[in-house]
């Protein structure tokens, strides 16, 4: 459990470091698309899938939908405090982020 905790709260501390960059780029005024956005969450919970997937002997799918649903858990409490509001948006990201997850670590498992 505990390597899964290291891993998860390493991804968290990069998904909180990329905003921070988006935001150095806003103050310059660089125009950042909102796809670039959803694609970097992408990348980093399909990377942390794989890292999670390499880690496990059995039932990858299993540890992706968990590490999936910890993202979604931490991302919507972020919203909820936050003040934003529950959107059809909002599900297609936490879906997409669901997917990313367990797509990553059941490539992990293959790739170890």
């Amino acid at each position: 459990m505990k390597k899964y905790l290291k891993e998860i709260g390493i991804m968290t501390g990069i998904i909180f470091l990329i905003p921070l960059v988006f935001s150095i780029f806003n103050i310059f005024e660089i125009e950042i698309p909102t796809l670039i956005y959803l694609l970097s969450i992408i990348a980093i919970t399909f990377s942390s899938g794989i890292l999670v997937g390499r880690n496990t002997k059995s039932s990858a799918y299993k540890k992706g939908l968990l590490l999936g649903i910890c993202f979604i858990v931490v991302m919507f409490l972020l919203s909820v405090i936050l003040g934003s509001t529950l959107n059809l948006n909002m599900i297609t990201y936490y879906l997409i982020i669901l997917v990313s997850a367990t797509l990553g670590s059941m490539i992990g498992i293959q790739k170890r």
